[in-house]
């Protein structure tokens, strides 16, 4: 049985986050890109803080 985490699941979710931007209107496509971007590095700071260290493996 393969074991997924919450931050698998959040790094998965701002995945397709930036997939599904490609198809929309050009002028939202980067706001959606950021916001999945600023998604990812507010999830590796709660992380970090609470003893997560980037260079643990996260088994994708």
């Amino acid at each position: 049985k393969k074991f997924t985490s919450f931050i698998q699941v959040v790094f998965r979710g701002a995945y397709w986050l930036r997939f599904w931007s490609l198809l929309q209107c050009k002028d939202t496509r980067e706001s959606v890109r950021a916001a999945s971007k600023a998604v990812e590095v507010i999830v590796l700071d709660i992380f970090a803080k609470n003893g997560w260290r980037s260079n643990n493996k996260l088994y994708l």
